[in-house]
């Protein structure tokens, strides 16, 4: 939400009307306004002034959890949720525990899903769905709170590329289909949300489909999902219209693979006009927007041929990418990236062999830039450095049986230029790095 005012609006209707019991969905509806795309949240003392509130219904240990959180401070938040939820499974008798149990539960687990730990979160967010099921169904506030769970459940199966995902992706729909029809205001966007992660789960696994089903059914989704970010936009425009452009957007990209580009062009041209009256009401405000726009018509020009069109959109979108970010930015980074891909794709096409080398190499230094700036890279950092650090491990290729007393030793003598491949290789026992298996020694 960019519209701060009723950001704050709604987060205290929803305390007002559900009173105490509201009290763990109020400070996960903070947790989820701070943490969950507001990225330009910068009112720091309307937070604060929130937590204090909690605080004074709640111990302070849960209050320094959620300070620590917001913080990014990730180690002390996962010690004070582990602490939160020994405390808590002791004391179940007490149904206020019982109640608050599902949102630590899921709080863990969403902690890890900001450490890019999909894998770890998914037993915590297991645990948190098996608790909400405990709680009384009949309450809306708590079918609410398992749709979204269920959300961040799937989204976690997601990021493995387990197909458990979409199971859980229907169940969540149906609970906030259901809800639609009490309360259509408080959970249409949230339905809409979560239609369109599946949406992006079919298209990302169109690959392994032989009938063009998930395609279609991709292409069935975000058409319902273009029309009620369509409806919500008409009420709200200033919260809902980034969403219809991202919609635009992914339609546009299916048109392209079915070969349907008089729709593609039309949600192109739809998603622009609205990203243009929004740069025109506010500029410079949305590089990003814009940058996705321009994506959208190389994407297009490619599919369609017309490279010369392409080429020119490219170098608009380059200049934009590296004049509207801070070097350093990561979003920036991310944009210039869909760029060069894009780039990648129409030197193949045009079989213009040595630039596509060149932006091949940009592409792999920017990309390793990103991954060095990441919070999760940093901490498995340590993990490479030689065997004075106390942290470092032991590890044995699987096919020549030869042990290494750190991974620096291994990538050095393999030529692993990538260390994030090794990393891979030893989280995942079928993936390689130099060609090779590998796990962990212990002598």
């Amino acid at each position: 939400m960019s519209n701060y005012a009723e950001t704050k609006k709604e987060l205290d209707r929803i305390r007002n009307e559900y009173g105490c019991k509201g009290e763990v969905l109020f400070r996960t509806a903070i947790q989820y306004v701070v943490d969950c795309g507001q990225q330009n949240f910068s009112d720091n003392e309307w937070v604060k002034e929130q937590l204090d509130i909690v605080d004074k219904k709640h111990d302070a240990s849960d209050r320094e959890k959620k300070t620590r959180f917001i913080g990014r401070d990730f180690e002390k938040a996962k010690a004070s949720l582990d602490e939160a939820i020994v405390l808590g499974e002791n004391n179940l008798h007490e149904e206020k525990v019982r109640d608050a149990m599902p949102s630590i539960y899921g709080n863990l687990g969403s902690l890890y899903g900001l450490l890019q730990q999909p894998n770890e979160a998914i037993p915590w967010e297991e645990r948190a769905v098996e608790a909400y099921r405990q709680l009384d169904q009949s309450d809306e506030v708590v079918q609410g709170s398992l749709a979204q769970m269920l959300s961040n459940l799937a989204f976690s199966y997601r990021n493995c590329a387990n197909t458990k995902a979409v199971d859980i992706y229907y169940e969540a729909l149906e609970i906030l289909d259901n809800l639609c029809d009490k309360y259509p205001e408080c959970y249409r966007p949230q339905y809409l949300l979560v239609l369109s992660n599946l949406c992006e789960f079919f298209a990302a696994y169109r690959v392994h489909d032989h009938d063009n089903t998930l395609l279609d059914l991709a292409l069935e989704g975000y058409q319902e999902a273009l029309e009620g970010y369509r409806e919500l936009s008409v009420t709200n425009p200033k919260v809902y219209r980034t969403a219809l452009i991202t919609t635009l957007q992914s339609l546009s990209s299916l048109y392209n693979i079915k070969e349907q580009y008089d729709k593609a062009e039309e949600c192109i041209n739809e998603a622009e006009q609205i990203v243009r009256e929004l740069e025109q009401a506010n500029p410079g405000s949305y590089p990003h927007l814009v940058i996705s726009s321009l994506q959208g018509k190389i994407e297009f020009y490619i599919m369609t041929k017309q490279f010369d069109k392409a080429q020119t959109v490219i170098v608009e979108a380059e200049n934009l990418c590296r004049c509207s970010f801070a070097e350093n930015d990561m979003t920036g980074r991310l944009c210039l990236m869909k760029v060069l891909q894009l780039k990648l794709i129409k030197c193949e096409e045009c079989n213009e062999l040595h630039a596509f080398m060149a932006i091949a190499d940009e592409g792999i230094a920017l990309c390793n830039s990103m991954i060095s700036a990441s919070p999760v890279y940093k901490k498995e950092n340590d993990l490479y450095n030689d065997e004075t650090n106390p942290n470092a491990k032991k590890i044995i290729c699987v096919e020549t049986g030869e042990v290494f007393d750190c991974i620096k030793f291994a990538i050095e003598k393999y030529n692993i230029k990538d260390h994030s491949n090794m990393s891979a290789a030893l989280k995942h026992p079928i993936r390689t790095a130099g060609g090779c298996h590998w796990v962990d020694y212990s002598d």
